[in-house]
């Protein structure tokens, strides 16, 4: 049911997987992490230099309108993945920690928490990830994920591959444990 109204909010598409009559969802080409000359990277990029919310940024220039979802650093450390939804399919993307050159993993239409993502602020992501680093007093977040916890969406941010922070995307303040 919350796919159906997804599909419906976002329009109707066709298939984009190769083979199956749609057309081909891969990227249109390799991006590069903007940097300003002489402006270091966020305390949260590893050591490449793209960090949580350049990989996110790096998606949606190749995907403009979508919603992301899901933000992960891979465990080589030298890849982001990015989940989002572009047109009523949940795609998940990959983006080089050193480049910001972004490739398509997969696509397919979404289900799950990820389904309905109505109403999640633009800057929801942004606020959450600097919440999580003032509460946890980290360095880096490397991995936010839109969830639901006891019927509550929230933004679950890891930060330094240690710790969780629960942050409401409509008042970016930390959910509690037990909410």
């Amino acid at each position: 049911m919350l796919t159906a109204v997804l599909v419906a909010a976002a329009g109707c598409g066709g298939d984009a997987t190769p083979g199956k009559g749609g057309d081909d969802p891969r990227p249109t080409g390799a991006l590069q992490q903007e940097q300003e000359e002489g402006v270091p990277p966020t305390p949260q990029a590893p050591a490449g230099g793209v960090d949580l919310l350049g990989a996110r940024d790096a998606a949606l220039r190749e995907y403009p309108g979508s919603v992301v979802y899901s933000v992960e650093l891979e465990e080589d450390d030298r890849q982001w993945k990015v989940e989002l939804v572009h047109e009523g399919t949940a795609r998940e993307l990959g983006v080089e920690t050193d480049s910001g050159k972004v490739s398509e993993l997969r696509g397919e239409r979404p289900d799950g928490p990820d389904a309905d993502l109505s109403g999640l602020p633009a800057d929801s992501l942004d606020t959450a990830v600097r919440t999580a680093l003032e509460e946890t007093g980290g360095s880096r977040a490397t991995d936010a994920t839109v969830d639901v916890e006891n019927g509550q969406r929230v933004w679950e941010v890891e930060v330094d591959d240690r710790q969780t922070v629960d942050v409401d995307p409509l008042t970016g303040k930390v959910v509690t444990p037990g909410y």
